[in-house]
């Protein structure tokens, strides 16, 4: 071979090897540049989720925290119009308690009441105490039932007091009485039921802090 075709031949190979290097350089540069574009994309993606994902939550947070307010004060609304109406209503029934009291229908149920009181009760009441405001019945109710009447300085409303001759004993039948017991059974009621018209006027959520 001559001199001039070995040095054709050597220049081939040369260049051949140079851009089979080039090319593998070129190769590896796009793979590495790909790779550190989809190494960023990844790392800015996860980011993007990881302060998304903790703005849900905040929003969640602040979500939650409304609505323990929300249900808090719809708790203190129906309670306030709770009492008020309450208070409104007793107020109406004690002035019809009162009417009730001067009226002819009052000294008949007195009667049939104390009557009935003496025939259930093991103990022998000698002693019946009115109000201040119901002894113009006393006379009557002495009649009626063999009892002593005698004036009672508490504010009973109406109704009677029987105590045996020792004062050991005393069965209470007043209208404050049982105006009392009935308001309290009234507020126990209906506080039950301000808690659930509260939960289901908000769907029953329930905030957590």
């Amino acid at each position: 071979m001559s001199i001039e075709r070995k040095m054709e031949y050597f220049n081939e190979a040369v260049n051949q090897e140079v851009e089979s290097k080039k090319r593998k350089l070129q190769h590896e540069m796009t793979t590495a540049a790909n790779d550190e574009i989809t190494t960023a994309l990844t790392t800015a993606a996860a980011e993007a989720q990881v302060q998304t994902l903790a703005q849900l939550q905040a929003i969640q947070k602040v979500m939650n925290k409304r609505i323990s307010l929300a249900q808090a004060e719809a708790r203190r609304t129906l309670a306030t119009l709770r009492e008020r109406l309450t208070a409104q209503l007793f107020d109406s029934i004690k002035e019809d308690i009162v009417a009730f009291t001067q009226s002819s229908e009052y000294e008949s149920f007195l009667i049939a009441s104390v009557k009935s009181a003496q025939d259930k009760s093991l103990h022998p009441y000698a002693i019946l105490q009115l109000t201040p405001n119901d002894m113009h019945l006393g006379e009557t109710m002495q009649e009626a039932t063999g009892l002593t009447p005698e004036p009672e300085d508490e504010n009973m409303l109406g109704g009677y007091k029987l105590v045996t001759e020792n004062r050991s004993k005393i069965l209470e039948f007043t209208l404050s009485a049982r105006l009392s017991q009935a308001r309290q059974e009234f507020m126990r009621t209906h506080r039950e039921a301000v808690c659930e018209i509260s939960d289901i006027s908000l769907g029953g959520h329930h905030g957590k802090r």
